[in-house]
């Protein structure tokens, strides 16, 4: 009998997925379309920001520190009269352009005007600078505004549109496909019968690459492995995630599948509870992912290896764990392999907590209703910290 290779540890195993992928080569986008996706150039502010020395308020600009009166100005007066003009005042609204001779902004709900001439509030407290945005105080030509490795949201849009980008430069997007397995698989509408299951994985993996968006489609195989061997051959894509049949029944033909149609197996298994009949293979740029079948099993492996994939083509480090303080007495039930568990992260009063959600097996779908992070082991029994993967 074949001896079967020993269970790769989990860091060694997201370790050998990054040393056989490597970053997706840039490309540039249009800005509408960047969301989500990650900076492959960094981008230089191409002027100061602010262009021009600008009011943080509506209400004054004045050129003294003193209450007044301030004789109003016209809008139309020169700029530059300020020496002429000690106690000038000039009307401004946030944004605009400052007078090269104001000093500071007073709110317009802390003046009064009087026979054409402004005065501050009795109380006021009159500073120099006071509500002025001078020229590039925010960041100057040049700057490094959105280093490699920047996930693009709303923020970033933002900030690219403040100077004047209409596209960003990002990673190549990964096509995927996932393959799904099983012929006791069945979907909505067909009603529940003895010996069948519904198909839990095939929609939660379509949202997970959707939530990352990346484009996929889903082809269904069923236990027909010649189907599958013919599927994983004619894929063009850089990413195919088959669920189920990575085990060593005889129902399960991924491996021998992905060995048929070119691809060079890495990983086949790993000591991870879930997550154990994990397979990682290539085939030069293209990845493929044999998951376990069970959905808990399957989700924890997409969010602890099929993300390190992802993470390595965008050009990301390696994801580490950070400490929070874990639940006290609390420790996960195992087998004596490196235990996964999901669980709730809170933020409160300058800590950061997560509750276990305890599962019962590896096809317990109920704890991922509302997880947003994976802990690993148990909590250290001095301090209760404990390793946590934010998700």
């Amino acid at each position: 009998m074949e001896k079967k290779p020993p269970l790769m540890e989990i860091e060694d195993a997201r370790l050998v997925i990054c040393d056989r992928l490597k970053p997706r080569p840039p490309v540039s986008v249009a800005l509408s379309h960047s969301l989500g996706r990650v900076i492959a150039r960094p981008l230089h502010a191409p002027f100061d920001f602010p262009a021009f020395d600008q009011s943080a308020m509506d209400g004054y600009a004045l050129a003294s520190l003193h209450p007044g009166p301030h004789p109003l100005l016209e809008e139309s007066s020169p700029p530059n009269g300020g020496p002429d003009l000690p106690s000038g005042a000039r009307r401004v609204a946030t944004g605009f352009p400052l007078p090269n001779w104001a000093c500071c902004v007073v709110p317009q709900e802390n003046c009064g005007i009087v026979a054409g001439a402004v005065t501050v509030d009795q109380g006021f407290s009159l500073k120099n600078e006071l509500h002025i945005r001078r020229r590039g105080g925010a960041f100057a030509t040049g700057t490094e505004v959105l280093p490699i490795g920047t996930v693009v949201t709303p923020g970033v849009i933002g900030l690219a549109a403040s100077c004047g980008c209409a596209e960003l430069s990002v990673h190549q997007a990964v096509d995927s496909l996932h393959v799904v397995t099983g012929a006791e698989l069945i979907t909505p509408p067909t009603a529940p019968r003895v010996g069948k299951v519904y198909d839990s994985n095939g929609p939660m993996m379509a949202a997970l690459l959707l939530e990352r968006r990346i484009s996929s489609a889903q082809v269904r195989t069923g236990d027909d492995a010649d189907l599958l061997r013919r599927t994983l051959e004619d894929f063009t894509g850089e990413l195919i995630l088959i669920s189920g049949g990575s085990g060593p029944g005889q129902q399960d033909h991924t491996a021998a599948a992905l060995t048929a149609s070119g691809y060079e197996i890495h990983i086949s298994g790993v000591r991870s509870r879930p997550g154990k009949p994990l397979i990682f293979a290539t085939r030069g740029d293209q990845a493929a992912f044999g998951l376990p079948g069970n959905p808990l099993s399957q989700w924890v492996c997409f969010q602890v290896f099929v993300q390190t994939a992802l993470d390595r083509w965008n050009g990301l480090p390696l994801a580490g764990f950070v400490l929070a303080d874990g639940e006290e007495g609390w420790r996960p039930q195992g087998d004596g392999r490196p235990t996964w568990t999901p669980a709730k992260v809170h933020h409160t009063n300058g800590r950061t907590t997560v509750r276990p959600i305890p599962w019962q097996h590896s096809g317990d779908l109920l704890p991922l209703a509302g997880a947003n992070a994976l802990l690993f082991g148990a909590p250290d029994p001095i301090t209760q910290k404990i390793n946590t993967l934010l998700l």
